[in-house]
């Protein structure tokens, strides 16, 4: 597989994670809300984190199984 197709797919894949990450944004951060007091969090920080840990999950899941790919 050439660099372009590579990373046309992990684009393609990205994009779509994020996107279903967003549609599912209100509901994940009105859980986290009520299971954590809301003094220590506001509601973008928790976005911010959610966001990032589903594109840190993401991202290393598809590295690891594209290099453990023969």
């Amino acid at each position: 597989m050439g660099r372009f197709a590579a990373l046309s797919i992990f684009s393609a894949i990205g994009f779509t994670i994020g996107f279903l990450g967003y549609l599912s944004y209100p509901t994940v951060v009105t859980w986290i809300i009520n299971a954590v007091p809301s003094l220590l969090f506001s509601q973008a920080f928790i976005g911010a984190i959610v966001s990032g840990m589903v594109g840190l999950i993401a991202s290393l899941a598809l590295v690891i199984r594209w290099a453990n790919n023969p």
